[in-house]
């Protein structure tokens, strides 16, 4: 599955909004802020909750099971491309350190 989406933030005293809007395809502008991101027992525990969602859905549209997997995809991306970053980083800070 590949979904489409972008970074979204707000920037506020806390800095501690963010989320990602979904670029195209059937949940296409759903705005999501992820509120924590947890691992317990091996699975990514996940509150969130929605800024906004297209005009023709409703909330039984976005308690689907094809809704979820959509959002674990994304969520997974987005933690991979940050450990890939962090990783990179890493890398290239101890090879200047040497």
């Amino acid at each position: 599955m590949q979904v489409k989406y972008e970074p979204w933030a707000v920037q506020n005293e806390k800095m501690d909004a963010w989320g990602f809007r979904i670029t195209e395809g059937m949940y296409e502008n759903t705005v999501v802020a992820i509120k924590s991101v947890e691992l317990e027992n091996d699975n990514l525990a996940l509150d969130f909750n929605f800024v906004a969602t297209p005009a023709d859905k409703t909330e039984d549209d976005l308690n689907t099971e094809e809704f979820n997997s959509i959002i674990e995809y994304i969520v997974n991306d987005i933690l991979k491309k940050a450990l890939d970053e962090f990783e990179d980083r890493n890398s290239n800070t101890s090879k200047s350190d040497t």
